[in-house]
């Protein structure tokens, strides 16, 4: 198409979803796409860190971009709209984590404490070209801000996709484990079997606050399982 980007699909915002297939392939994926009579265009160098990537449009719009991303552990990424139902039966062939772009607030707890936190999901691809989304939390405790976040959902050192606490501050040091469960709950509501710690934020002796939280480390890249 002479001007393909007037049929992006929307680049940001809250209608967008980034869905994980963590045992899908591309090609899976265009032969799916193929028998759904829509069109599949191969990408070239149009996005960032993936391995191969397509556009699949239908009507006359994109209705997918789709790409294969990590080295080892290789997922696949599908980023459409929320409201577009034609990839569900795509998603009704395996088991899928999916990510609502947009503003968010949810209320973590403990007996005697309440955290409200505030995040945002944005799509990199509007800014960086790069499909996965990341995240940024603000923490408040009676209004005040106590901590933020930003956690990734890629980690690079390991080449893993999954989520991936990138930074993390504290004003308190009384509010960081509630704050870490209710995070670690989220993710794990949202269908993550993992998530991982960089090496930016700070790590043992044994003893520190990691290894309570049960995190095994892996390298210098710390990581808890769900199970």
């Amino acid at each position: 198409m002479a001007d393909d980007k007037k049929y992006e699909v929307e680049p940001s915002g809250e209608n967008i979803r980034t869905i994980f297939d963590y045992h899908g392939d591309i090609s899976s994926f265009i032969d799916w796409a193929e028998e759904k009579s829509m069109t599949v265009k191969k990408l070239e160098d149009e996005y960032q860190d993936v391995l191969d990537s397509v556009k699949v449009y239908s009507a006359g719009k994109v209705k997918f971009v789709a790409a294969e991303h990590g080295d080892y552990y290789r997922v696949l990424l599908i980023r459409t709209s929320k409201d577009d139902t034609t990839v569900d039966d795509y998603l009704k062939l395996g088991k899928f984590v999916q990510i609502n772009h947009g503003k968010k607030e949810f209320t973590i707890r403990d007996k005697q404490t309440k955290i409200i936190a505030k995040g945002e999901i944005y799509d990199s691809a509007k800014y960086e070209e790069e499909l996965m989304p990341d995240s940024n939390y603000k923490f408040y405790h009676d209004k005040k801000l106590v901590a933020t976040m930003f956690l990734d959902f890629y980690n690079s050192e390991m080449t893993d996709v999954n989520p991936t606490i990138e930074d993390f501050e504290v004003e308190n040091e009384s509010y960081k484990e509630i704050i870490v469960r209710g995070i670690e709950e989220r993710v794990e509501q949202q269908g993550f079997e993992k998530i991982w710690l960089t090496n930016y934020i700070g790590y043992p002796p044994e003893t520190d606050f990691w290894r309570k939280m049960e995190y095994e480390f892996d390298i210098d890249e710390g990581y808890k399982e769900f199970w």
